[in-house]
This record gives structure tokens, C-alpha cells and sequence, in this order.
């Protein structure tokens, strides 16, 4: 691939052209990023069914503690997460090949790929899909959109809307996990972005911090929690669209390649997944028991690890 020289204006000097990687002018980052994770906050609670008035709890869950619980709850989905691959089955081994496939496709494309995005970018439907990207961008960030939900959260549990507050818990612990697990993983790997003018292909662990995409980590969380408390497929419709656009602002904006963009995408995703099975699932199973031969009773106790 030759260098080309960049048009970034001489005001706002962009990043060095490296022999693999050109250059492009990025747009400004939306300034209406509270108005962006308010937007998303306000509708999650608003369309999850049974949001709309508040649910008596019983008696056992109107004397917990939402911090203790909260904390515990993050720990279970926590150790939930770190043993999820020891779990997989033949089953999942074709679902696994095929993401790691594609994903080592587009790493093998990877600069050819980006080139063509940034090609189109001029073009009336790449140029709308990047500002509506450019607009959500904030809501893949984890600082803001993590302290709106807790927010959120802690709201649902004073108001007694408990599911409400399930689904803002989940979003939470989701994207926690998930950022601290990322970043270790980035800082060891150590890819260089694109605005970093070195190419695809150079790796300089604890320097450099492209791959994984924390961006489509974050917003693939968001779309995929949401919609699957809301249960409408027009309304998961637009939140896929919604995290399209933003994964697709990340690769426009010089940030990420398209390969870092697609594993962060379903790391996202999985650890979403990992963390609403947990919310969904008794880790103590409590089963009364008679054994017919010698007319005993009981209570049976399983813990799940």
C-alpha cells in the first residue's frame, strides 16, 4: 500500500502517514453526550415491560441491602465470567470457529479495509451512518453511560421498579467486567490504532491499546441487555442499528481496525450474555426431597460453581 500524504488542515495536524496506514481528517465528537445516555437510561426504563408502575417486592427482597447485593452480584458475575469458556461445549465450537474466523479474515484485510471506509466517507449513505455514529458515539464510553445507569439503577430499587433496576444492574456489571478484562488484555497486546500512523500490524504491548474495540464492547452491551429486556424487534431493530453505526464511527474515526472492532463487538456481547444468564439463574437451589425406601425427608441444598 503507498503512503499518500494527509489532508488533515495544517491547524490541526493529524497523525504521521506511516507506509501502511493514510490518513483522514476526523469530525468532532458530539457534545451531547448527556443528552445521549439520559436518552437511552430514560427509554430502557420506560419500555421494559412492567416498568411502568412500581412492583410490591416480598418480604425477603424488601429487607436486603441493594449496595450488599449489588456488590455480590457483581462478584458472581464476575467469577460467572471467568469460568464461562470452561463451559463450552461441542456445541459452541462452530459458533466460536466461525466468529475467529471472520474475525482473522478481516485482521488479514484489515488495512485494506479500512482504506475503503474511509474512501466512502464522502458518499450521502457512509456520511449518514457515520453522523448518526458521531451523534451515539458517547453511549460506547464507559464513565458516563456506567454512572447513568448505576444512577438509574439506584433510582429502580428506591422507586420499587425492580426490574427496571435488574436491567440498569446488568448493563453495570456487564460493562465493569468486561472493561477491566479488556484492558488487560489490550495492554498486552499492545496493537497500534490507526491514528497511530505505524500500520495494522505493529504490536508494542503496554504502549499501544487498539485491540480489543472498548467502543463496540460497550455499545454491543447496551443494545443487547436492553433489547432483550424489552422484547420488541422493532425497538432491537434500532438499537442494532444504533451499535452499527457507532462500530462503524470507530473504524471513520481513525480509532480501531476493522478486526478490533468485530472481537470487541462480541466480547461484549458474550460477557452480556454470561451476566443476564447469571441474574436469570439460582446459584443456591433449594429442593425439598423424600427418599420412598426409608420414608426420610428433607431439604436438598446445591450450590452452583
Amino acid at each position: 500500500m503507498k503512503s499518500v500524504p494527509s489532508p488533515t488542515p495544517a491547524t490541526e495536524p493529524g497523525p504521521s502517514a506511516g507506509p501502511a496506514c493514510r490518513s483522514w481528517p476526523r469530525r468532532p465528537r458530539s457534545r451531547h453526550a448527556a443528552l445521549q445516555i439520559a436518552s437511552i437510561a430514560l427509554a430502557s426504563a420506560a419500555l421494559v415491560p412492567g416498568a411502568a408502575g412500581a412492583q410490591e417486592p416480598d418480604s425477603a427482597e424488601s429487607e436486603h441491602n441493594p449496595v450488599t447485593q449489588f456488590v455480590v452480584d457483581l462478584g458472581e458475575d464476575s467469577w460467572s465470567t471467568l469460568k464461562a469458556p470452561f463451559q463450552w461445549t461441542r456445541q459452541d465450537l462452530p459458533r466460536l470457529g466461525a466468529i475467529t474466523g471472520v474475525g482473522l479474515l478481516l485482521f488479514a484485510f484489515d488495512e485494506q479495509l479500512y482504506d475503503a471506509v474511509q474512501d466512502a466517507r464522502d458518499r450521502p449513505v457512509p456520511g449518514a451512518i457515520e453522523d448518526v455514529g458521531t451523534f451515539l458515539e458517547p453511549l460506547g464510553n464507559v464513565g458516563g453511560p456506567t454512572v447513568a445507569f448505576m444512577g438509574g439503577w439506584a433510582i429502580a430499587e428506591f422507586t420499587g421498579h425492580h426490574r427496571t433496576a435488574v436491567v440498569f444492574q446488568e448493563l453495570v456489571n456487564s460493562q465493569l467486567i468486561s472493561t477491566v478484562t479488556r484492558h488487560i488484555v489490550r495492554e498486552f497486546v499492545g496493537r497500534a490504532r490507526p491514528r497511530d500512523g505505524e500500520g495494522a500490524y505493529v504490536f508494542r504491548p503496554f504502549e499501544y491499546t487498539s485491540f480489543p474495540s472498548g467502543h463496540a464492547s460497550t455499545i454491543t452491551q447496551v443494545a443487547a441487555i436492553t433489547s432483550h429486556h424489552i422484547g420488541n424487534p422493532w425497538v432491537s431493530g434500532v438499537l442494532w442499528a444504533g451499535a452499527g453505526t457507532v462500530m462503524y464511527q470507530r473504524i471513520t474515526s481513525a480509532a480501531h481496525w476493522p478486526s478490533d472492532v468485530w472481537f470487541g463487538a462480541w466480547w461484549g456481547y458474550g460477557i452480556a450474555k454470561v451476566v443476564m444468564a447469571a441474574r436469570e439463574a439460582d446459584w443456591v437451589d433449594v429442593q425439598p426431597y423424600v427418599d420412598r425406601g426409608s420414608g426420610s425427608s428433607g431439604v436438598q441444598v446445591r450450590l452452583r460453581f
